[in-house]
């Protein structure tokens, strides 16, 4: 399809979203939730609201996400070697380019969620007009700016008011428009004639780190969408956040919610136990299948030993609460300030007998025995999402 702007510019334009299985700064970032919905899902919700559009495109190694982006979306594949951290973006846009044909690109990015479908369409306008050959996402700062100690943008001898100031133009990773030759043949991602798009404070959130995706769920209600019938249990914990007293000790039931049956930890679980603890929040075990098992297990998760609990399969669940609450008590946290975290609906028990806070693992259920819950009962999808919600208690 070809689309002609007010020029009479005759362009394809594709859209692409690189996006990586993991990342080495917030473990699995891309799919973590943002307002019911996995964070890369709000970008290709944007993208696809652009008629002028040909094609929007997933760029990754894997597609096993695809089920959790919007339909629509195409999956291109890439080699794994473009995942290595040590790969630049223009070497990523450039296997793009030359695996799929279009005279203009837009590279978008999962990590900036609150970028608008106008936003990008006035981008898109820009070009097909043909008054630019490119467009880039920025914001405007009038502020005094200084730069390898001197000023940018004012003249110390003669200060003027910040509303009269020159603004700081300061590009916001949100989006980047382009022409083919010039990945291609120049190694730009933008043209000799740019168009800047400014965006606001919120719009402009790219999100590399905890510290900024914490700041961004403060904004998920402008996302709009709200949770809807086919939202998960999961999706269904962001109702009961606000629910939620400050957390300062989880205790994990082994089995299920960090180590398999065979005493395999599961994928992301040592990452965010760690960051968990690096955040402040003293993190426990209990296990129902064996002092060695769980040893093993607590070894390749570096939990203290003193941290494992192997009562028996048999033990009621009042001794088992017992034991739970007393990890509180020796943790100096109050039972309910902790939080209990298992596969097991009925483990919410267990919890409610030792006065702690209990969550549904609902990332260590298998697929086809994953239990019917109460509408009380938060449940989260991965620890990833877990550990968001205890950190965000304490704030």
């Amino acid at each position: 399809t070809c689309y002609s702007g007010k020029g009479g510019l005759n362009v394809q334009i594709t859209a692409l979203v690189p996006l990586k299985r993991d990342s080495r700064r917030l473990p699995n970032k891309n799919f973590l939730k943002m307002a019911g919905k996995p964070l890369a899902y709000h970008i290709f919700n944007s993208l696809l609201k652009l008629e002028s559009v040909d094609r929007v495109c997933a760029f990754s190694s894997s597609d096993e996400f695809m089920d959790k982006i919007p339909p629509g979306v195409e999956y291109i594949k890439r080699d794994p070697k473009l995942d290595l951290d040590s790969v630049r973006g223009l070497e990523l846009l450039k296997a793009f380019v030359e695996t799929v044909p279009s005279d203009f690109y837009i590279l978008a990015h999962a990590t900036s969620p609150f970028t608008t479908a106008a936003s990008l369409q006035m981008g898109v306008d820009g070009i097909l007009s043909g008054e630019y050959d490119s467009a880039l996402s920025v914001s405007e700062i009038k502020k005094y700016f200084w730069y390898d100690s001197k000023p940018v943008n004012y003249d110390i001898n003669d200060i003027v008011q910040t509303q009269y100031i020159q603004p700081a133009v300061i590009e916001t990773s949100g989006f980047y428009m382009f022409a083919k030759d010039d990945i291609l043949k120049r190694s730009r991602r933008i043209g000799d004639h740019p168009l800047f798009v400014p965006t606001g404070i919120i719009e402009g959130i790219d999100i590399d780190d905890l510290d900024e995706f914490l700041f961004a769920r403060r904004f998920q209600d402008l996302l709009g969408g709200g949770q809807d019938e086919a939202e998960t249990s999961n999706q269904r914990s962001n109702n009961n956040a606000g629910k939620t007293s400050d957390i300062r000790f989880i205790l994990f039931e082994l089995e299920g919610a960090l180590a398999g049956p065979e005493g395999k930890v599961l994928e992301y679980v040592g990452q965010w136990l760690n960051i968990l603890a690096n955040e402040g929040k003293t993190i426990g075990a209990m296990s129902r299948m064996g002092e060695a098992w769980a040893a093993d297990a607590l070894r390749e998760l570096n939990i203290s030993g003193d941290s494992a609990l192997s009562p028996g399969k048999e033990m009621a669940d009042a001794a088992v609460a017992g034991c739970a609450r007393q990890y509180c008590l020796d943790a100096g946290v109050s039972p309910h300030q902790s939080a209990y975290v298992s596969t097991s609906p009925q483990s919410s028990r267990v919890a409610e007998l030792a006065g702690m806070q209990f969550f549904h693992a609902g990332w260590g259920c298998h697929p086809n025995n994953c239990p019917n819950l109460n509408e009380d009962v938060v449940s989260f999808e991965s620890i990833g999402d877990a550990a968001i919600h205890f950190l965000e208690s304490g704030r």
